[in-house]
């Protein structure tokens, strides 16, 4: 069950607010989060796929909603969807709470970004960390774009399983490449994926419900 955030008329701002809009959307009018600034803001992402899926509700009339509302609001979400636990052994009750609890400890994180390190196997494939828990918990797929063309067999076998931060280490451990073993680097990999390894230290992510 989600719990209204307070219309325009009585909310309490605290700290940062963002603005709302309302949109159609699959035959109705709801409202969506806007960003305030530009970059990363997962609690966004993850508010505006609830709100789409009609599963979190804010008052039409509220026309700005502060981001420790935001986090109240997926904080009961999390609680109410993850509530059955009917026919579950203990374990897996220990198990689910921890998970829970651990969540709402990292929920305020997810204002400014998400760190997770992702494999080039497949646009689903994460490592495990508790941050991506929270998408598990609220049923929400999460997605990546750094996939290896399967046809460009040198890189698929160069870099197989391993994932970002892997890579990243081995080629820190590398040190610095003499212009000859530069050349040799780049004609295995593709340009582009060379750059994003090179420059790119936290991998952008998409949040797809």
């Amino acid at each position: 069950m989600a719990i209204p955030a307070p219309s325009r008329r009585n909310a309490t701002v605290k700290g940062r607010v963002h603005k709302t809009k309302l949109i159609p959307f699959l035959g109705r009018r709801t409202p969506i989060i806007l960003q305030d600034v530009n970059g990363p803001c997962p609690l966004i992402a993850i508010c505006n796929a609830l709100l789409l899926r009609n599963i979190l509700k804010l008052d039409p009339s509220t026309a700005e909603v502060s981001q420790d509302e935001l986090v109240r609001l997926v904080t009961q979400q999390l609680l109410d969807s993850n509530s059955n636990i009917k026919n579950k052994d203990a374990a897996y009750v220990k198990n689910q709470q921890q998970n829970i609890v651990d969540a709402i400890d990292r929920l305020p994180y997810l204002k400014t970004g998400i760190d997770v390190n992702i494999k080039f196997s497949s646009i689903k494939s994460f490592e495990f960390t508790r941050e991506c828990a929270i998408f598990d918990l609220l049923d929400i797929s999460l997605y990546h774009g750094w996939i290896v063309d399967p046809q460009d067999r040198n890189t698929s076998v160069a870099i197989g399983s391993k994932s970002y931060n892997v890579l990243m280490s081995e080629l820190v451990a590398r040190g610095p490449l003499t212009p000859q073993q530069s050349k040799r680097f780049c004609n295995q990999l593709d340009v582009e994926f060379t750059i994003i390894l090179s420059r790119c230290y936290t991998p952008f992510c998409q949040i797809c419900s």
